[in-house]
């Protein structure tokens, strides 16, 4: 992003855009005296790292690798020049050099908004910033009945739950943060009717805490239609039967008492139990045969469905080359060398995903046929990125670890 430049600002931060990229890049080039110096998708690494002349020890083969650059390149003012650059604060060997760079870098930083000013693109540039910062107006959708046909009719969504459904649908992801109450189950539950009858979606997995699973079970039946609720699994749940009838018990209050209905009657529902390991594990396997429009998995069940081999290998690297870009850590996807491999999976380790493997056999969520994922409590989802220098900087703010489930959730969401 760009600051704007009505105030006394550079470019700062990170993930400049392709203008801004050339205007910094010019000053750059002007301040160093380097034609080749360059950054790369918003992060500046030109000094620190580039391409370096390596020889083999054994064959004595000259090659070229981008990788962390030696002497008086990598230190100096132009080093904490990209520091600054990629938003990380400016230092030194001891406070008085700091100081000379952040004196210098104040200077830097006047010249170049005297210079941008007289700039060809500068319109183009305040422009674009003003569109991204100050003119971002959210669109508000419809709140009218949203027609469902396969819906029970015991209960009908409210116009605010009809006006999220249809941002959910339009956009294909986003959260629902409706508050304690509002109806977000219900919501989900809506959004799921909505993507199917108007064929965006054509089987989703439900992904909800072991502890909700029967209120997910009982708030289904009631808000759908037999012919839709007959289309839902849920992989966890035994409904038990009396007979060819399914057993009913009284629904129960805070106090252990029956809740009564309108007419007076006890209120009942379908009588439940928690499936066993190899009930589950039948279920699971049928599914990629099953023609189940959703599926409701516990966090557990869902964790089993693996990976794909391309999808792992893909974020490996993925990870790796933005670590490169962003001067962390030397290449170590396109060396030669004998560490290579121990580097990848070192990396992978780093990065919380299983290293790549050759070969998997079981199958995976895409072939399960699954096109979309509700998750329920989605802050167990939140950790899927290790904390970055800057959060880690930042007062009261915990540095959490990754966590497992959410690096699983991300992977599996882009199969």
């Amino acid at each position: 992003m760009v600051r704007p430049f009505r105030h006394s600002g550079i470019f700062a931060g990170k993930r400049l855009s392709g203008s801004a990229l050339c205007a910094v890049s010019a000053v750059g080039r002007r301040r160093n005296g380097s034609d080749t110096y360059h950054g790369g998708d918003g992060l500046f690494v030109g000094h620190r790292y580039g391409v370096v002349q390596r020889k083999d020890k054994e064959t004595g083969e000259i090659r070229y690798e981008w990788d962390r650059k030696s002497g008086e390149n990598a230190t100096g003012f132009p080093a904490q020049l990209e520091k600054y650059l990629n938003g990380a604060r400016i230092g030194g060997k001891d406070s008085a050099t700091a100081n000379g760079y952040r004196e210098q870098m104040a200077l830097l930083e006047d010249q170049f908004n005297k210079w941008i000013k007289t700039h060809d693109r500068y319109d183009e540039l305040v422009a674009k910033y003003n569109d991204v910062f100050n003119s971002n107006i959210p669109y508000e959708h419809s709140g009218d009945p949203l027609g469902l046909k396969g819906l029970s009719g015991k209960r009908q969504p409210f116009d605010y739950q009809n006006s999220e459904v249809r941002r959910l649908s339009e956009d294909g992801r986003g959260i629902l943060g409706f508050g304690t109450g509002l109806g977000k189950t219900t919501t989900a539950l809506a959004l799921e009717a909505f993507n199917y009858e108007n064929g965006r979606s054509t089987r989703t997995a439900y992904v909800v805490p072991k502890s909700v699973l029967e209120n997910w079970y009982y708030e289904a039946k009631e808000f759908l239609s037999e012919e839709a609720f007959s289309n839902y699994l849920f992989v966890g749940l035994d409904v038990l039967m009396d007979g060819d009838q399914i057993r009913q018990v009284p629904v129960l209050n805070e106090n252990g008492k029956p809740v009564l209905g309108t007419d007076g009657t006890p209120v009942m529902r379908d009588a439940l139990k928690l499936a066993d390991e190899a009930t589950i594990t039948a279920r699971m396997n049928a599914i990629p045969h099953s023609n189940y429009r959703a599926v409701v998995f516990t966090k557990e069940q869902y964790a089993r469905i693996p990976l794909r081999d391309d999808t792992v290998d893909e974020h490996a690297q993925d990870m790796l080359y933005d670590f490169v870009a962003a001067g962390r850590v030397a290449s170590a996807m396109d060396s030669d060398s004998h560490r290579k491999e121990p580097r990848v999976a070192g990396y992978c380790r780093s990065i919380q995903i299983p290293a790549p493997k050759k070969q998997r056999s079981i199958r995976t969520l895409r072939i399960w046929g699954f096109d979309s994922v509700i998750a329920d409590e989605g802050h167990n989802y939140r950790n899927s990125y290790k904390n970055g220098r800057e959060a880690s900087q930042l007062a009261y703010l915990p540095t959490s670890a990754v966590a497992q489930s959410a690096r699983d959730m991300q992977l599996k969401t882009r199969t």
